[in-house]
């Protein structure tokens, strides 16, 4: 069995040592009843809220049809900075009604869509799969301005962070529908996986859902794995700031929560020596989403990216046969 306990991949250590500065949260925790409020079990079940998507150009483009777009996010716990919505589109020419849609958040850290476009241009280009690409709110374009890069400076911005982009993605699915595109799904890496599995959890309907190095619940990924070094708990102050952060965060567990309607048309894809999503993590989440599809890799966190592209596009393709 693929455990907790297994050997992280020398890679994973390599990116840890370059990104491992602790400067995630250097503003402390913010307002608490903020972060409260954002995570109360209701917010997990609010209807969809409109997104009205402005498409402002069109380009054709190594077989791909890709647009820019824009929307105003309805979320309003977030800043002024990270209001305004961007996305991408990647849609395969001649496109119907009928062609299937992922739509993407970015992981931890991905501003802009590069990264992004060379893992899923190819599902667009050579499957026929479209793709949308949400740029996450406090990222690339709307990263605040007393922001530095992607190192968010409170909890509560990220769970603004996570909470926004969650129900941003509601409303651009309902979007979608409502142009006459049913066959929809969502998809993601790390980060952008944990938040696509909210999505799925949170939608009545069944989703195509393609998660890559998924985590059942963000404590270990922020309080035990790699990305733990880059967590200013100096920061955060107080008596135990690991078991506050670890209390704030159990909300998130996907295993507190019931399984999704997409369960049955989900496929995990996860590294057995991943250092920042423990395999046991995706191993947890397959099993409590009875149904899945569980897909090993011999690699480590970015190695499914950066050496294993084509093992995530089939499991990709896997989940909307599904």
């Amino acid at each position: 069995m693929v455990g907790r306990m297994a050997r992280s991949h020398w890679l994973d250590h390599l990116v840890a040592r370059k990104t491992g500065r602790a400067r995630l949260f250097r503003d402390g925790f913010g307002d608490v009843a903020e972060i409260e409020a954002l995570i109360a079990p209701p917010r997990w079940r609010l209807p969809r809220r409109e997104v009205d998507l402005v498409w402002e150009r069109t380009v054709v483009q190594k077989g791909l049809e890709l647009a820019e777009g824009t929307y105003a996010s309805p979320v309003p716990e977030l800043p002024d900075a990270a209001r305004k919505g961007h996305l991408l589109r990647m849609l395969p020419p001649h496109f119907t009604k009928a062609t299937p849609i992922y739509v993407v958040p970015a992981a931890s850290g991905d501003q802009g869509f590069s990264l992004r476009k060379l893992l899923y241009g190819p599902l667009v280009r050579d499957h026929g799969i479209g793709v949308v690409l949400v740029e996450n709110p406090l990222y690339g374009a709307r990263r605040p301005p007393d922001q530095t890069g992607a190192f968010i400076r409170t909890v509560r911005d990220h769970f603004a962070m996570t909470v926004g982009v969650v129900e941003e993605i509601r409303g651009i699915l309902g979007w979608f529908e409502a142009h006459g595109f049913h066959d929809l799904g969502v998809s993601g890496f790390s980060m952008g996986a944990s938040i696509a599995a909210i999505v799925a959890t949170c939608e009545e309907r069944a989703l195509a859902t393609a998660l890559f190095a998924a985590a059942a619940s963000p404590v270990p990924v922020f309080l035990e794995g790699l990305l733990s070094r880059s967590v200013d708990f100096a920061a955060l102050g107080g008596e135990d700031p690991r078991a506050r952060l670890a209390e704030l965060l159990a909300p998130a567990d996907l295993l507190r929560h019931a399984a999704p309607t997409s369960a049955a048309t989900t496929v995990i894809v996860a590294g057995k020596h991943d250092g920042y999503v423990s395999p046991d993590q995706s191993r947890r989440l397959h099993e409590h989403w009875q149904g899945s599809e569980l897909v090993w890799v011999e690699t480590g966190h970015p190695g499914l990216v950066l050496r294993h592209g084509e093992v995530l596009r089939a499991a990709a393709r896997r989940a909307f046969r599904r």
